[in-house]
């Protein structure tokens, strides 16, 4: 089974999951920064002037596929050489994979590395050093502190990258790294199904408090808000989408519930609905971008912990009857099976429970599938061994 895991620069990787085995994960982190008028200008030329390098460079590496010098040119232009160098490597793979025909990206993103440095006799926790353009050979420091987060997780063990790197949208981000043992193939496993009437329901009955109540909550003092500008005489804002902060934070504390519950256990893992099939399917306003949050959430969660995160595709998930395999019927929040020779026939069941049901069976079978497949390769190599 390959299993993903993120590389030094936060970006996913494949490596086989196995028992004793370790790998990197990388967390980023926004710094909270606190520059004076002429050091954001300086930051901000910084980065103009990086996005015109990588422009350049990364169309002399695709069309011209020679090596420009850059002897003489600064640290900008050498991180910027670099940068282009990966991304049009990038760029030719990606092309012979799908086929697509492959062009320079009309707004390629860029992130400015800057050297990170620890703050000493002063108030702030460290320094940002920022290529100055105006000066050769010289830096801006912008103080910088951390915050809860970060130091809780610098007191967990992760390390601290010497490296920070300035974004488009003018923050400041820094990435922290921790080894830590890849989950092994367990048996068995439970599914976890996301929804509005129930946040998350999982296959053993725990059942998650209904979203709609936020939403509520949330369009209510939308309105209080508009009702007092409009009382004032004041400017009514345009009108927001829900509020996805309280949700994702609800969603993120349901992760965290299912990883401790299966953490102990290494003969179960968790299943859940594919994110990838999902973002393809017609869905409602919440469901979709939920979906896809929680299961990202529970994966990087299950990495880091051990624990072993399988998708599985969500076709008839929510329409079969997880007793007899049936169809059923749904009307809203229950279920009802259609099969006169089910137990289960003509009693109404909670859709979302259903739902988490099927979703563990698939999960059941995946888990079998692999489980099969690695017990092949493992009497192959055994054969191959003998023989050699």
């Amino acid at each position: 089974m390959l299993k993903r895991e993120q590389d030094r620069n936060g970006q996913w990787r494949s490596g086989a999951a196995g028992e004793g085995m370790m790998a990197e994960q990388t967390r980023s982190y926004k710094l909270k920064i606190y520059p004076t008028r002429s050091k954001s200008e300086i930051a901000g030329y910084a980065l103009n002037r990086a996005k015109v390098y990588l422009k350049k460079l990364l169309a002399t590496n695709l069309f011209d596929g020679r090596k420009i010098t850059t002897q003489g040119q600064g640290q900008l232009f050498n991180q910027m050489s670099h940068q282009a160098r990966g991304k049009a490597k990038a760029i030719k793979e990606s092309s012979k994979e799908t086929g697509n025909k492959w062009n320079v990206p009309e707004n390629p993103k860029v992130s400015l590395p800057c050297k990170l440095e620890k703050a000493a006799s002063t108030s702030f926790d460290y320094w940002v050093c920022v290529p100055n353009q105006w000066e050769k050979s010289k830096v801006v420091k912008i103080p910088a502190n951390g915050h809860k987060a970060l130091n809780k997780a610098l007191k967990n063990g992760w390390k601290l990258s010497s490296w920070a790197h300035l974004t488009e949208t003018g923050e400041i981000l820094v990435n922290v790294s921790k080894e830590v043992a890849k989950a092994a193939i367990p048996s068995d496993c439970i599914g976890v199904d996301v929804g509005i009437k129930r946040a998350v329901t999982t296959s053993d009955g725990f059942c998650g408090k209904d979203l709609s109540g936020i939403i509520r909550k949330d369009r209510k003092s939308a309105a209080e808000r508009s009702r007092q500008r409009t009382l004032h005489g004041q400017k009514i804002p345009p009108k927001k989408k829900i509020n996805k902060t309280k949700i994702k934070q609800e969603l993120n504390r349901y992760a965290k519930d299912c990883i401790n519950r299966v953490k102990g256990d290494p003969s179960l893992g968790i299943a859940l609905e594919s994110s990838r099939i999902l973002a393809n399917l017609k869905s409602g306003k919440l469901q979709g971008w939920a979906r896809n949050h929680f299961s990202r959430r529970l994966q990087v969660l299950g990495q880091e912990n051990g624990v072993f995160v399988l998708e599985v595709n969500p076709a008839y998930t929510s329409s079969e009857c997880p007793a007899c395999r049936a169809k059923g019927e749904r009307t809203g929040i229950w279920f009802r099976c259609l099969d006169e020779n089910c137990k289960k026939f003509s009693v109404l069941q909670n859709a979302d429970l259903v739902g988490a049901q099927n979703i563990r069976i698939k999960g059941r079978a995946a888990l079998s599938r692999i489980l099969l497949k690695n017990s092949g390769a493992l009497n192959i190599g055994s054969r191959a061994g003998c023989e050699t």
